[in-house]
């Protein structure tokens, strides 16, 4: 995901274009930025509701963010059903490329869209998923989203060396950097990746207990889901687990090669300590489609991480 051209605009608790008739009159519940809330992206679509049964966290302050129009309608139907029988409100997922678009006019799309979000039910939740910078607010407009879906990933994404995507630091700095720009804590909402890069070093210095992972022309950085990674350093005999920034990395030799291929990413641990005692509305997870074929058990740490009233 590049955070500088994802937008994340007017999602819904329901499908306004489907024929939704077992929506229960206590959905969508109204916005209270008192209480803390997670929002689940889902882009795994289609399947059978038994598929996400272990997957999901079926509490009431789960969100699942999901792109309605790839749904088969009927299948979606169910889903939100069996959601909304449980507590857990179901958004729709509409990515807009608005890079080349100017600030003012992006704030009048935005307002927009609000306004007619509200003239339909002002009881729709309306949120933005917005990059992770210090000063990308003066993009927006804090009265035209309900919630701000802070994407605190993707920021070494193109480094080399390798870096990580989600560093605590930075992360932190920039979250309470927003904070000042909204009229309420609760309306931040930190995104946090479930998903890292991994590159094939350049010859480092100690080999397998190297740190630097330095890459050959230009890195272009190639993605994958903790699923990946988990099934990547549990399978193989040369593994060295290291910490950089914060995030968690392992240092692998792989088949076929001589140089060490690194892995960045992060453990249940390193989202904890992000989130933990900021104050404000909640996690977001990028995306737990990465968590499939991962142990209940694993599956389940993550939530626990992941826990917004953490």
């Amino acid at each position: 995901m590049n955070t500088k051209t994802l937008i994340l605009l007017s999602v819904l608790f329901i499908a306004l274009y489907l024929n939704v008739v077992c929506v229960s009159a206590d959905f969508p519940p109204a916005v209270d930025h008192e209480k803390k809330w997670m929002f689940s992206y889902l882009t795994v679509i289609n399947q059978p509701m038994s598929f996400y049964y272990n997957l999901i966290k079926w509490n009431p302050y789960n969100n699942i963010v999901t792109p309605f129009s790839k749904w088969n309608p009927t299948l979606l139907t169910e889903f939100i059903e069996y959601s909304h029988e449980r507590g857990v409100a179901v958004h729709n997922f509409l990515p807009v490329n608005c890079t080349a678009v100017d600030c003012l006019t992006f704030k009048g799309w935005a307002n927009t869209a609000f306004q007619h979000m509200q003239s339909i039910n002002p009881k729709y939740i309306a949120s933005m998923a917005v990059g992770c910078l210090k000063d990308s607010w003066s993009f927006y407009n804090a009265d035209y989203a309900h919630y701000f879906i802070l994407m605190c990933y993707d920021m070494g994404w193109s480094s080399n060396p390798l870096a990580p995507t989600s560093p605590i630091v930075e992360v932190r700095y920039n979250v309470n950097m927003w904070k000042g720009y909204v009229n309420k804590p609760g309306k931040i909402i930190m995104g946090l990746p479930l998903y890292s890069y991994y590159a094939n070093c350049t010859a480092m210095n100690y080999g397998l207990f190297g740190t630097v992972c330095n890459v050959e022309g230009i890195n272009t950085n190639p993605s994958v889901g903790y699923n990946g990674i988990y099934d990547l350093v549990n399978n193989y005999p040369a593994v060295s687990y290291q910490e950089l920034n914060g995030v968690s990395f392992a240092n692998v030799f792989r088949p076929g090669s001589l140089n060490v291929t690194q892995f960045m990413f992060d453990t249940p641990a390193n989202l904890y300590q992000k989130y933990i005692g900021m104050g404000i509305g909640g996690t977001a997870c990028w995306r737990i489609d990465n968590l499939v074929g991962l142990p209940q058990s694993v599956i389940n740490t993550f939530y626990i991480a992941l826990d917004p009233y953490n």
